[in-house]
C-alpha cells in the first residue's frame, strides 16, 4: 500500500481569539533587508527613557558629550554591516548585535513592560568602550536609542572572565 501524501494542517483558531493575536508583520520587506546593511545609521531619541536605572537622567552632560556623543559620529562614519561586523574586546566577538529580550535581566523586561514596549522581541545592543553599551530598537537603518548601560548589566555575557 502507498502511503497517502499528507499536507501539514494549520492548527484551526476560534475568530475571536485569531482577532486578538498581534499581528506579526515585518515593517521592513525582506528584500529591503540588506539595502539597510550599506547605509549610515541614523539615532533617533524619541525612546529614550526618562526614569529607570539606564535612562538619560543617569548620563549627565560630561558622560554625554565625553563618551557618547563622539562614538554616535564615529559610527555614522561607518555602514550597518561594517558596525555589525566590528570585533574587539577580549574575546574578539561581536561588538553590535541584537539581542533577544528573553536573555536580558528581569528589571529591563519589567521596564519595558512601563514603558509599555514589552511587545519588542529583539533590541541592538551598540558597544561603546569596555563594559559601555547603548541599547535600542533597531528598525532598518534608524537606531531608536532607549538605555545608557554603562556597567553591561542589562544582558551580562556569559563567557567567563579569563
Amino acid at each position: 500500500m502507498a502511503k497517502k501524501n499528507r499536507r501539514k494542517r494549520q492548527p484551526k483558531i476560534n475568530k475571536r481569539i485569531k482577532a486578538l493575536l498581534p499581528n506579526k508583520e515585518p515593517r521592513i520587506p525582506p528584500a529591503d533587508l540588506d539595502r539597510y546593511q550599506t547605509e549610515m545609521p541614523v539615532w533617533q531619541i524619541g525612546r529614550i527613557d526618562d526614569g529607570g536605572r539606564w535612562g538619560w537622567r543617569t548620563i549627565g552632560k560630561g558622560r554625554w558629550e565625553k563618551e557618547i556623543l563622539p562614538k554616535l559620529r564615529n559610527f555614522e562614519t561607518m555602514t550597518w554591516a561594517e558596525i555589525e561586523n566590528a570585533s574587539g574586546g577580549r574575546k574578539r566577538g561581536s561588538n553590535n548585535h541584537f539581542i533577544n529580550v528573553n536573555t536580558i535581566i528581569k528589571d529591563a523586561k519589567e521596564r519595558l513592560s512601563d514603558l509599555q514596549m514589552d511587545d519588542i522581541d529583539q533590541l541592538f545592543s551598540l558597544r561603546l568602550a569596555g563594559k559601555t553599551r547603548l541599547y535600542g530598537k533597531r528598525i532598518g537603518r534608524v537606531f531608536q536609542i532607549m538605555w545608557f548601560d554603562f556597567n553591561h548589566e542589562i544582558c551580562p555575557s556569559k563567557k567567563r572572565n579569563t
